[in-house]
């Protein structure tokens, strides 16, 4: 079983000391999510053509085991990224690292257009709310 450690605060430099790994991984989910969209209008209409053809449709189960691959693949990558202690918001590819500031909980942001983790967003909001961290934010320590 996966072991998750996304209660861990980041610090922002220490969010970004992750992104190497974690655009790998998003970059792979984005392209899987490519090839999933490509593939279940192809599996929809051969359900269709089952149903009416009272049969399995040809490509069927190739189709089907198709999308169980990808599936797998994608709860793998959410493994890594729980591993790292970063959760992922959506088809945009949005990383979230837990943390504080100011004393209060937020989440610091990433987007894959991002060079670096420079926004956060308070819990409980999404990315679109996001603004810059500021030298004024007060980030915790290492260790603290």
């Amino acid at each position: 079983m996966t072991q998750t450690v996304v209660d861990r605060l980041f610090q922002q430099e220490e969010a970004t000391a992750t992104l190497p790994l974690v655009r790998r991984i998003v970059a792979d989910i984005r392209q899987d999510n490519a090839a999933l969209e490509a593939v279940l209008p192809r599996l929809k209409e051969a359900r269709i053509r089952s149903r009416r053809d009272g049969a399995d449709a040809p490509g069927l189960d190739d189709l089907r085991l198709e999308v169980a691959e990808i599936t797998t693949r994608f709860e793998g990558y959410l493994g890594e990224l729980a591993q790292i202690g970063c959760l992922y918001r959506g088809s945009s590819g949005h990383i979230d690292f837990r943390s504080e500031e100011h004393g209060q909980p937020v989440f610091l942001c990433w987007s894959p257009e991002d060079l670096s983790v420079g926004w956060s967003h308070p819990l409980g909001s999404d990315c679109r709310h996001r603004t810059p961290i500021t030298d004024e934010a007060i980030l915790p320590l290492v260790g603290s």
